[in-house]
């Protein structure tokens, strides 16, 4: 049976703007500090994406927004210096918005039991605190610097804008088997992290265990996802999936490296291709589509149950 779904909160064109203003700022950041893949696209997403994200995912103020928008900007200067004190203070700014951001409706949030929301903003202190490792040049049981600085830029996408989009997916087309693939999204992060913990002790059959369901899990949102925008039109959520579904074969493949010994697979590989196509091709037309959906009517039609 068809009925009508309400749709979450409609964007305002400020939103836009800040985010084409971030655009900007990334675009000459990038050209003049010339940071790297990695650092790239990081910054990518809290200026360019995250104001359309904070816009629709409705537990965000405008106020906040525009304060994330400025805390994050300090960063762009931790990348014009040397893994340091000092670059690692530039991050500190960012860390502080996003511990604001997990206290900003928490008792609200607890009370309603609405755990999803708890959790993904707790991501993104994560992705922050590793973000400020990766600036200091701390490497925590001895990993090497790019994978310090690639957890970062994982809890920043992986922990919180691929949780949110689905989130949004599910909210606009609810049931029970979506339900259970957003708790899969959200339990596949602390797994993942667990099983690279215990690769640097020999043991990697967990992390590809766990890299490998999360990468499966992953690949049924997009394929839901697919599924939406072939029913309602919505191409930009279609490239969103369809490239959701090539970061993951890639990131299974890393996953099994251990025992194929693929040797082209490696970590500046993956910050190569499979982050590209994590932040360009999934996340960056994810939330453009979710955005305009917003925009463009009041009402959204669900699918068939």
């Amino acid at each position: 049976m068809m009925r009508p779904l309400p749709l979450l909160v409609s964007p305002i064109r400020e939103a836009m703007m800040q985010s084409f203003l971030g655009l900007a700022l990334w675009s000459v950041a990038t050209m003049l500090i010339e940071p790297g893949w990695a650092p790239a696209l990081l910054m990518f997403g809290p200026l360019v994406l995250f104001p359309l994200l904070f816009d629709i995912w409705g537990d965000v103020t405008p106020a906040l927004r525009r304060l994330a928008f400025l805390a994050f900007l300090p960063v762009i200067a931790s990348y014009a210096c040397e893994q340091s004190p000092i670059a690692a203070f530039f991050v500190l700014a960012w860390l502080a918005f996003t511990l604001l951001l997990f206290a900003h409706r928490l008792q609200e949030n607890l009370r309603a039991k609405d755990c999803v929301k708890v959790l993904i903003k707790a991501y993104l202190i994560v992705g922050a605190s590793w973000l400020v490792l990766a600036r200091f040049g701390h490497r925590p049981l001895g990993f090497e610097h790019v994978i310090v600085h690639a957890t970062a830029v994982h809890f920043h996408y992986a922990g919180f804008v691929l949780p949110i989009v689905a989130s949004l997916f599910v909210a606009a087309t609810p049931s029970q088997r979506r339900r259970v693939m957003l708790i899969g999204l959200l339990a596949g992060m602390p797994l993942v992290a667990a099983g690279i913990t215990l690769s640097q002790y020999g043991v990697y059959w967990i992390e590809t265990v766990a890299a490998c369901t999360f990468s499966l899990t992953c690949m049924w949102f997009a394929v839901e996802q697919m599924y939406f925008a072939m029913a309602w039109r919505r191409p930009l959520l279609l490239i969103s999936g369809a490239l959701l579904l090539a970061a993951m074969t890639l990131a299974i493949l890393y996953a099994i490296r251990h025992f194929l010994r693929i040797e082209l697979i490696n970590i500046d590989f993956m910050i190569r291709a499979h982050g590209p196509l994590q932040v360009i091709g999934f996340a960056l037309p994810g939330v453009i589509g979710w955005w305009l959906i917003a925009g463009q009517v009041n009402r959204v039609p669900s699918e068939k149950r």
